[in-house]
Formats: structure tokens, sequence, C-alpha cells
């Protein structure tokens, strides 16, 4: 390309064409300059990864290219005869073999993208000598009120318009006037926020239009065949990936959420497998994660449904024990089957013994992720906001500490006292997203900030915030469940707050969160935030009972069949029942658990496997009226012996009318028909939306917070999207 194409008064022209602030004037003029050496440079580069046999072609361009530097320096009179003939003649003879020879210049190759490639070149430089000027009123004001600031903070801007490696379109700016001015950065061992110094949406939205008018004049100033290549323009285009970053949402955002959900669970004969062993579970993750699928107008993917996660969303009035020791008290029922006249559900329900014990202490570290997937307003924003709620809710002589990770892991705020909120709350707010996601450093930093306060026989416990996107450090899943096994016997527990779409790693979180001793919860709106973090606070922050495995064996004489509802990611070996090593889930305090079996009686039409015609049957063994038998294990908090509570399932458990039953088991029943009408519907025949609506609304009971109106309104979303 030829610098005279270009003229002085061209230039001069454009850089007058209205007002506007001089350092725009000065990109102008960069990016013009910019790109005629850029293409210079990447010719240059072209030449020179030529091979040995390429030599006299690699001669030739360097004496074009001293040809072409000497004309820019002297005038157009002296030299446009013989400059004009000499190139010519070196046109005509090298191009068929420069073109044979470097396929990047070839004609067909090349991009019609100048304008784009000059606008963005001079958006970059406008837009770093804006943030210099803005920077410097900022610092001015900063120092006017300086804040607090880790040591180890390094201050790192992120331009307000993306930068050359981004290479933004036009239509894409308007996205990235969202995008954070700020970036988190810290140094190995120490932590910190970054400091916002923010270019308004106004001043980045006007610039595309102003780049537009130096568009103009190079589209008239160079012609196709002077453009840069594809593979040059590739080059500069390649990490895109990093604005995607920074953009909420995409229709295809639901299909990179992980979930991990084994089969379902299969119709079990009951003379050849009479026992269903399973850890309890009262995460609440997947109904969250559902509803805001269905309100944001799709069906969840039917790997995100666990169907016990969702009935154990709601709390249900089950009889409270009355002693600590004994902290569970079953609730049993038998009842007809709403989609299935032919079968029974057995609904086992239990609630922990509740107490808030003010002697205890909560020492409380926030692990938090502010890697640049958690920079949307879902994810940290909302996550703020939701732990300012939970400190609020906090014992004056409670504990906070705050640990962040990104790039790296570094310690904000050092566990401090709530009487301190000022200090907490500033610190929440200076926090800002970007970089990668070094998930296993922080939560080995974590863990080793919780056990420098550790108070035996406190509340010591880490709560881990992120949508699961580890991508650094220790990344594999089986090395952090190893290392959380081992933190958790020291006894400080790890709970994990799930947050946005997108990249939402369901599966890694929860098998934390299980090996964590702690819950899994799913956050995607603040009044989520407050029944998470402050109105159920008290359960998921004080266990009464660890390692809760429930064990049902039916008998042959009176149930031939049954299936398991849920539960397939908790599901225990008969022998696992007794064996105190095993791991199951924990109980906080006024924790409610639900489990709903379908069940066909010995005599019945309702089973689905055909008896054997060669197989022998069984004998009775006895007249029992037994319908089957319940055994809870269980754990105190401080112990590592488990106990058991065992009762009887008889026959006076059973009901032959549906409303006979109370409220709660009958809305736990429209719950579990919902989850399994979204998992595919297999065993709920005809069962339809409309049904359950009839069944929930006529349940609802006394819906203090509305959440079962709210899971009303979600059935008559679904129907319409079904």
């Amino acid at each position: 390309m030829k610098k005279t194409d270009l003229k002085d008064s061209d230039i001069q022209n454009a850089l007058n064409s209205d007002q506007i602030p001089a350092y725009e004037k000065t990109a102008k003029q960069q990016a013009i300059e910019a790109a005629l050496q850029q293409f210079d440079e990447q010719t240059e580069k072209k030449f020179q990864g030529s091979s040995l046999i390429q030599r006299p072609i690699l001669i030739t361009a360097n004496i074009f290219k001293k040809i072409g530097d000497w004309i820019m320096n002297i005038s157009y009179s002296q030299m446009a005869t013989i400059s004009g003939l000499a190139i010519a003649v070196l046109v005509v003879a090298l191009m068929p073999q420069m073109q044979e020879q470097i396929p990047a210049i070839k004609e067909q190759q090349y991009s019609v993208k100048s304008s784009s490639q000059l606008r963005q070149k001079t958006e970059e430089i406008a837009a770093e000598e804006e943030v210099a000027v803005l920077q410097k009123r900022a610092d001015i004001q900063s120092a006017k009120k300086p804040q607090p600031q880790a040591a180890a903070v390094q201050r790192k801007m992120l331009p307000p318009v993306a930068s050359y490696q981004y290479a933004p379109t036009p239509e894409s700016m308007a996205n990235l006037s969202a995008m954070p001015q700020a970036d988190y950065d810290v140094a190995a061992g120490g932590g910190g926020v970054g400091v916002q110094h923010e270019v308004n949406a106004p001043t980045i939205a006007r610039m595309p239009t102003k780049m537009a008018r130096i568009a103009k004049l190079e589209a008239k100033s160079y012609n196709r065949s002077r453009l840069l290549g594809a593979q040059q323009m590739a080059e500069i285009a390649q990490p895109l990936n990093r604005v995607a970053d920074h953009i909420e949402h995409d229709q295809f955002a639901e299909n990179r959420d992980r979930f991990a959900k084994p089969q379902e669970n299969p119709v079990r004969l009951t003379n050849k497998h009479p026992v269903s062993t399973f850890s309890v579970d009262v995460d609440t993750a997947s109904y969250s994660f559902v509803r805001r699928q269905i309100n944001a107008g799709r069906l969840p993917q039917p790997k995100a449904v666990r169907i016990e996660e969702m009935i154990n969303y709601f709390s249900y009035d089950y009889p409270t024990p009355t002693v600590a020791n004994r902290p569970f008290k079953p609730t049993i029922a038998l009842y007809p089957t709403p989609w299935n006249n032919k079968t029974q559900l057995l609904h086992i329900g239990i609630k922990g013994y509740s107490h808030t014990p003010i002697s205890k202490k909560s020492n409380l570290v926030f692990l938090i992720d502010v890697s640049g997937s958690m920079s949307s307003q879902d994810k940290l924003p909302l996550l703020k906001n939701g732990l300012k709620m939970l400190v609020d809710s906090l014992k004056p002589d409670d504990t906070v500490a705050i640990v962040v990770y990104a790039g790296a892991a570094g310690t904000v705020l050092e566990p401090t006292s709530v009487k301190q909120r000022a200090k907490i709350i500033a610190a929440l707010d200076r926090l800002q997203a970007g970089g990668s996601t070094a998930g296993g450093a922080g939560i080995d930093l974590a863990y080793s900030l919780a056990q420098s306060g550790f108070v035996k026989g406190d509340v010591n416990r880490i709560i881990l915030a992120t949508d699961g996107d580890f991508n650094v450090g220790i990344t594999d899943k089986d090395a952090l469940k190893g290392m959380i096994e081992q933190k958790r016997k020291s006894g400080i527990f790890l709970s994990v707050l799930g947050f946005g779409q997108g990249n939402y790693n369901d599966r890694l979180m929860q098998e934390l969160a299980q090996n964590g001793n702690g819950i899994a919860a799913y956050i995607d709106n603040l009044n989520e935030a407050r029944k998470v973090l402050v109105q159920e606070a008290t359960a998921n922050l004080f266990p009464i009972a660890k390692d809760v495995k429930i064990q049902v064996e039916f008998n042959p004489e009176q149930i031939s069949e049954y299936r398991l509802i849920g539960y397939e990611t908790r599901a225990l070996k008969r022998e696992d029942f007794k064996n105190d090593k095993v791991d199951a889930g924990d109980i906080g305090s006024g924790h409610t658990v639900t489990a709903i079996y379908e069940v066909s009686l010995v005599g019945g039409t309702g089973q689905l496997i055909s008896p054997l015609r060669y197989g022998s049957t069984t004998k009775p063994r006895s007249k029992s009226e037994e319908l089957a038998y319940l055994k809870i294990r269980y754990k105190l908090p401080n112990e590592t012996k488990s106990k058991l509570i065992s009762r009887a399932i008889v026959k006076d458990d059973q009901v032959d009318d549906l409303n006979q039953l109370s409220s709660d088991i009958r809305f736990g029943s429209a719950v579990a028909a919902f989850g399994q009408l979204l998992g595919g519907g297999r065993y709920t025949g005809d069962f339809s939306y409309q049904d359950i609506i009839k069944l929930a609304n006529s349940s609802k009971g006394d819906d203090q917070f509305g959440y079962r109106a709210e899971f009303v309104s979600l059935l008559r979303l679904a129907d319409s999207l079904k």
C-alpha cells in the first residue's frame, strides 16, 4: 500500500470535520498511520517467512520496499514518471510469482473490512486517551477521599470499549457499554479489590458514530486490492471469546450449563430387591434453576430436574421433635397415586429438631468468585446484595471474612466482627469481576482462613458463591472432592451458592456441597437470596444431625413393586447404611425432608413387571400386617457413632381418599408429579399440567411467603411451553 494514496489535506479535513475532543483527533491521526504501518509490517512478515527457494523474490521485494520509501521522501513531480515506470515493471514481472509463492496476498483472500479495522484502531486509541483523562480526574477525587486497600492490590484498568485484541464490531459496542470498568487482580499471597474508574455509557455509545466519519475517508482512499488479507484479520479477531464473557446470555447459553443425572430410578420387584437405601437431601438448587428457565420462556433440560430438591424446596408442617438427642419424628402416609389409580404413594416426611443456640457464634468465610464470568447482574451484583442481607441477620459477635478468587486467590477481609458492619459492606462493595477462575486455590485459602479462626462447638462454615466455572488451578472434580473431604474432618463445613447460567457448573457444585457437609442452593433473584440467606439461615448454618441415611425394607407379602421418586444422586448400597465411614447428607435446625415411593400392593393390578412363568413363588414368611419398615440413621453434630430411629409402616397409615390428607402431603405429591413431567413423564400416564394445577391449587394451605402460589404460576407457564 502506498501512503501517497492518502493526502495530507484529506487527513486534515477529517480531523476538522466537527468539534470533538483533542484526544479523539489524535486518535484518528494515529489510527490512520497505524493501519498503514500494520499493512507494511504484515507484508514484510510474509516476505520474511519465505523459504530459501524464494530468496530472489524476497530480495526483489526488499528492493521494492526501499524504492517505495525513497519515493515517499521526494516530491511527486520529481519522481512521478520514474516511480510509475519502475512500479509497473516490477508488478508485471513479479506478481505471478508472488501470487504462486505467497498465498496470503492472493486477490481472493483479501477482506473488505478495512473500514472496520481502521475504526477499531481509532476506537482503541480514543478509548485509551479518554480513559487516561478520566483516570486523572478519578485520581484527584480519590486523593480527596482515600479508600483503604490491601497492599497487594494491583490496580488494573479494563478499557471502556474492547481493546485491540477484542476486535469488536460496531454492533457489539452497545453490549460492551455494560462491561465492568475495572478488573480485579491480586498478587500471590495477597488480596484486594480493583478500583473502579467508570466511563459512562453515553461516551461509549457516541464513539462508533464519530468513527464512521473516518471510515468514509478511508473507504474513498483505499481500494480492494490494498486491504488486509483474511488471514491477518482472523489473527486480529482471534480472542473474540473474551467479549462473550461479558454478554449476559444468548440463545445457546443454556446448552453450556453442566448437569449430571444418573438413570431414573427403576421399578423394583420387592421379592428380589426388598431394601431401598439413600442419603437425605436438603438442597434446593434444582427447583430455583427450573424456575428461572421457565420464567425465561423455556422448559429446563431433563438433567437439570432433581425431583427431591423440588419437593424439599418447600417447607412442610410435620410434627417437630422436642428432644435434641432424638432429632427426628417421621410422618408416614399411604394414599392413592394421583396419576395412577392402580398404585399407592408412600409418603415419608421428617422434620429436624428446631433450635437457635444463642451461645454459639458463627464464624463465616465468604469465598467469592470474582472471575470475568461473574460480571453480569444476576451473578456478582446479586451475590453482594444477598450477602449484605446475611450480614444484617447475624449477631454482633459473629465474624465474617472474605476470600476472593479469579486469576489468583487473595484475602480481601480478615475475620471481622459483625459489629464493624460498615467495614464488611465496604469490602463487598469494592469487589469487581474479571479474569479467569482459580477456584481450587480459593477453596484452599478459605479453609486456611477458617482454620485460623476456628472455635470448637461454634458454627465454622465456608460459603462458596460462584457459577462453578473453575478453569484455572485445581479443576479436576475428584481432586477438589478429595481436598474438601479432608478439610471437613476438622469441623469446617462448606456450603455452595450457585449463580447465573450459560456456564453454570451444577455438577461440580453438587459434588462440592455434598462432600463439604453443606447445602447447595441456586440463587436466581433477590427474593431467593433472602429465602436462603435470611429466612432459612438458621437451618442452613446450624446442623442438628449429620450423615443422615434412610432405609426402607418392603414386605413382599404386602408390596409387590416399588419405585423411589428422585434421590438418584443420593443412592447408597444396602451395606452403607450401617457403615459410619460412609458420608451422607446433613440436616439443619428445622429442616424438612420428604421422600415419596410409588408402590404396587400385592393383589392389585398396578404391577409393571410381569411375573415369571417358570420362576418359583416366594412363600409367605408370616401373616404380618406390616407394609414396610423404616429406619433412619444419623450422627449428632459432635459425634462419630451413628444412632438409629425405626418405625413400622402399617395399614393404619393408609387412607383411601387423597382429600383426607393434610395439604402438605397433597402439595408434595403435586410437586412430585411436576418434576416427573419435566423429566419426561415416563410413569405419569395421562396426568397433565392442568391436573397438577388443580391438585396444587387445592393444597396451597398456609402459604405465608407465596412460594406455593408461585409454583402454581410456574405450572401454568410450563403448560404453555410444553
